[in-house]
């Protein structure tokens, strides 16, 4: 018996598998494993398989369409032109993949399996059955999450740069061309940072940052998203304490307040601060409408490989960044792959070899952050 005839044999399993001996808890109350992505990202950033790369093309947004042209009697008519494009020649496809080696110690699993089957033991033969029916469902989601790493970058700043530590193999994808002036707003520096407690003004920085995407859209986003640490500045803040106080009278119109005042004033929760936003923005000239957007903090981890049998870690959503979230509207798009057999999907494929006797289970996909409309691409860096 081999591990992939068993794994032929035999339907792969998803989660039963799936060690959860660390669990770390959504915002959506869900629990989830150790270096997965917060699930409750998955609505803004839905994981689609396309069964050609021209189908997903097609979703792309053009627009709006400009108004017709005046023109005299003998005038030629302009041609249309559309605002933005992608096509097949300047979408950048991108292969993710990862692979599992079979160990000395898988095999002494099976020949455990073979015995435990040997003295009709069915508990211990289907425990291990089941570890091994994991592995596919396992490989499978590290290609998702690669894809809502890669789709988070792209989130937060309009492009996706990055160098694979293992592999040294870059990715290159902006969609910077295609985004509005002042969505991804300036880097607040110096004084500015969200870490300077005593200087920053987080809640105005987003209050204007939404109205300059809603004279875009005409809209508010869904979300405000940003990791815990952002969250936490942004609660801490003496702008944010004095604004909320003021709101809640505890300050009342006139009453001046120093710097020790404000430290012993309890900081607010997120809550009392999207509230404080939504009513900044209805009170604006021209602004009208619900404009209640919540906060989510998502402090989720992924670990990258590094030399040596290492590991780093790092935060999906990127570190001194928040963006503007809305539902679904940047897809982790699973296009047609060689290893797949040019259909859609992620595809398994199994290798072998026999001096020196190996094994391999790999999963692969080509994977493409697919925003249909850019526009809503909006993020600023704050660290």
């Amino acid at each position: 018996m081999s591990v992939i005839q068993l794994l032929r044999d035999n339907p792969t399993t998803v989660d039963k598998t799936i060690d959860l001996t660390i669990e770390r808890l959504s915002s959506t109350g869900d629990t989830y494993r150790d270096g997965a992505p917060d699930p409750a990202l998955n609505m803004y950033f839905p994981l689609t398989s396309y069964q050609s790369t021209l189908l997903a093309l097609r979703k792309f947004k053009n627009f709006a369409p400009t108004i017709a042209s005046v023109v005299e009697e003998d005038q030629d008519i302009p041609i249309r032109r559309g605002r933005i494009s992608l096509t097949q020649e300047n979408i950048d496809n991108i292969k993710v993949a990862t692979k599992y080696l079979v160990t000395e110690k898988d095999l002494k699993l099976l020949f455990e399996l073979e015995n435990s089957l040997l003295r009709n033991d069915q508990q211990t033969a289907q425990a291990i059955k089941d570890e091994f029916c994991g592995i596919p469902a396992t490989l499978e989601a590290s290609c998702t999450f690669t894809g809502m790493m890669l789709s988070l970058k792209l989130a937060t700043t309009g492009k996706c740069t990055y160098t694979d530590a293992e592999s040294k193999a870059k990715v290159q994808l902006s969609y910077l061309d295609s985004i509005p002036s002042g969505h991804i707003a300036s880097t607040k520096t110096g004084t500015s940072k969200w870490s300077n407690l005593t200087n920053a003004t987080g809640i105005q920085d987003i209050v204007d940052h939404l109205k300059v995407v809603y004279r875009t859209l005409r809209r508010y986003p869904n979300a405000i998203v940003m990791n815990l640490t952002e969250a936490d500045n942004l609660r801490n803040q003496n702008s944010t304490k004095e604004m909320i106080a003021r709101e809640k009278g505890i300050i009342t119109d006139g009453q001046t307040v120093d710097a020790s005042a404000l430290a012993n004033i309890i900081p607010p929760t997120l809550e009392e601060i999207s509230m404080l936003i939504s009513r900044l923005l209805l009170d604006s000239a021209g602004m009208s409408g619900n404009a209640r957007i919540e906060i989510k903090v998502s402090d989720s981890i992924y670990y990258l490989s590094e030399a040596n049998n290492d590991y780093s870690e790092h935060t999906y959503v990127p570190e001194g960044y928040y963006f503007f979230a809305w539902n679904n509207y940047i897809e982790r798009a699973i296009l047609p792959c060689a290893g797949n057999e040019f259909a859609g999907g992620i595809a398994i494929n199994y290798d072998t070899q026999n001096a020196p006797r190996r094994e391999w289970i790999a999963a692969e996909c080509n994977m493409l952050p697919l925003c249909a409309d850019p526009r809503k691409i909006a993020g600023r860096k704050v660290e």
